[in-house]
């Protein structure tokens, strides 16, 4: 660091500007945020005071919902292309709302007249967390407070990916990682402070990122098996907060609080891989396309009968057409920035991708591309990060039969 010690290192730039460090290591790879400095040797990534403008206007634009690929146009266009950006963006959203609040209308509706004396929520309340002051915690045991639904939503996300085979017993466990309070020595790169929920059974990984609500105590791993995380995801999806404590030895399991018939989770045997191992086993990335992920989703649902799709990236847009026959169909064009080596032009399982999109957190997804052949790293980013690995399939004309 030296020449450097005005800067700041990801975890205190993320609170200055309020970003997470997960939606800052999106945006660097997403070339919309670089770092000022990255160390060579940690792979650390430092931010410059005077990034901090642009840091809260990507928040600003965010927090609106505008799509990244558009919101790029705004801090770096012209005032007309900024303003057009943003009141297109105004009218999707009015129209957005407009749908969710007539949906929403009919649903309370079906609810508040399902009976007599019935209360409209259905059983549907905030559980106790437990005692406001627990005992106090020995050496070595963690605790870290999360939102129900977030839980809930993370197991959903991540749980598909565990191998069901019974061959590898710890990889039919989901890992649960959790950053250091953020002590000397514990912060990974911004990733004290955030939780991360883990599987893969070797051919596909999902990696799930929380901010929790509280944390405190040293880094921790442990594998919980699958099933017990999706008993606990169903009482969890109806509480407000949910307390996990990692005692130092994982024989004591994983103790919960505040989900009612749940009080503590086992812990698998052996030794869970690194994910971080299996995403760098994929090479660095040739090609990088950003893109709106809600419209992603819509243009593959448009086209799930199709054998195939392609995606074939240009200066501002992605094309997405579906395969016909020897060639492809008249494809729809979404906003998208892309940053790559040469011409990319990929196919994809269309109801695959799609699953990958709806697992999927934020407006945005990014694809990470090493070649047409290669597994492809899908990351979406927001208040933390989902990332997940989809195969691409053969092309007419690359020499392969389409899937």
């Amino acid at each position: 660091m030296d020449g450097h010690t005005d800067l700041l290192g990801i975890g205190a730039f993320a609170r200055r500007v309020g970003l997470t460090p997960s939606a800052l290591r999106f945006y660097d790879d997403c070339r919309v945020l670089r770092p000022a400095h990255v160390d060579p040797l940690t792979g650390y990534r430092y931010y410059a005071p005077d990034q901090e403008r642009r840091g809260r206007s990507l928040r600003t634009l965010r927090e609106a919902g505008v799509p990244l690929a558009e919101a790029t146009v705004v801090p770096a266009g012209s005032r007309t292309e900024a303003v057009a950006v943003l009141e297109r963006h105004r009218r999707r959203t009015r129209e957005r709302t407009r749908v969710a609040e007539a949906a929403l209308d009919e649903l309370l509706a079906a609810v508040t007249g399902a009976g007599p004396g019935s209360s409209g929520t259905g059983g549907w309340g905030t559980e106790p967390v437990g005692p406001d002051r627990p005992p106090p915690d020995p050496d070595g045991t963690t605790r870290v407070r999360l939102d129900g639904l977030e839980l809930a939503g993370s197991v959903r996300q991540v749980v598909p990916s565990v191998e069901r085979t019974g061959e590898h017993p710890v990889l039919g466990c989901v890992l649960i990682e959790v950053g250091g309070a953020g002590g000397v020595g514990d912060d990974r790169n911004g990733e004290a402070g955030e939780v991360r929920f883990v599987a893969t059974d070797r051919y596909r990984l999902a990696v799930r990122s929380l901010v929790p609500r509280g944390l405190s105590g040293p880094r921790r791993a442990v594998p919980v098996p699958a099933d017990a995380l999706v008993e606990l995801a169903t009482g969890a999806v109806r509480t407000d907060t949910v307390e996990l404590v990692l005692p130092a030895s994982d024989r004591d399991g994983v103790l919960v609080r505040g989900v009612p018939g749940t009080t503590r989770l086992p812990v698998g045997e052996g030794e869970y891989p690194d994910h971080r191992m299996v995403l760098d086993g994929i090479g660095p990335p040739r090609h990088r396309v950003v893109t709106d992920r809600p419209a992603l989703l819509v243009a593959l649902r448009d086209r799930e009968g199709a054998p195939g799709v392609v995606l074939t990236p240009g200066r501002d847009t992605v094309a997405v057409a579906a395969v016909d026959g020897p060639g492809e169909a008249e494809p729809v064009h979404l906003p998208a920035v892309w940053r790559g080596e040469g011409r990319l032009r990929i196919g994809f399982d269309p109801t695959v991708l799609a699953r990958a999109l709806e697992a999927g957190i934020g407006p945005d997804v990014l694809l990470e591309v090493v070649d047409e052949r290669s597994p492809v790293v899908v990351r979406s980013a927001d208040q933390g990060g989902f990332t997940t690995l989809v195969m691409p399939v053969a092309l007419p004309g690359d020499g392969r039969p389409v899937r």
